[in-house]
């Protein structure tokens, strides 16, 4: 264990103690996703897409003037902060091992590769599906093709 380090507890997955060489690395950890960057200041979380003009001016200039808030919706009780509100619903709605699809204020989800996934592309939505109102991040309703699907999501963000 290093001499110096710093603890965040019950911030990790699942509520989890997440332990690390300083806090930049800690939070970085707690607030990573893929398909976004996203970076810590001052205690708020700043959500971005790669390769944006957003990230590239944030990277250059620091806090835009115009941005979007959510108090305490993030990892651990951050605030986040973005260039809109739809990036800070995508960010929040995405999770490992899932395909995530915001569409009217609703979350699809979908196993990446399955059947429900390739029906959902073609025709807006699978010949039978499932429904959760209020269920997912940010009480969004959470829809996908089985219920199965639905409940390990579920599962999955409930421990970020």
């Amino acid at each position: 264990e290093p001499a110096k380090n710093v603890t965040k507890v019950k911030a990790g997955p699942g509520g989890m103690t997440v332990k690390g060489g300083d806090l930049q690395t800690v939070d970085q950890y707690i607030t990573a996703k893929p398909g976004f960057v996203t970076y810590v200041d001052d205690g708020r979380l700043w959500v971005f897409l790669p390769g944006s003009e957003d990230l590239a001016a944030y990277e250059k200039a620091g806090e835009p003037a115009k941005s979007v808030t959510r108090v305490r919706a993030g990892p651990g009780g951050m605030t986040i902060r973005a260039p809109e509100t739809k990036l800070i619903d995508e960010y929040l709605a995405a999770a490992d091992g899932f395909e995530t699809i915001i569409v009217d204020g609703r979350i699809w989800v979908f196993r990446p590769g399955s059947e429900d996934l390739a029906e959902f592309r073609k025709s807006g939505e699978p010949a039978k599906n499932v429904t959760k109102v209020k269920a997912g991040p940010g009480g969004m309703t959470v829809k996908s093709g089985d219920l199965g699907t639905i409940n390990d999501y579920l599962r999955m963000v409930s421990a970020d």
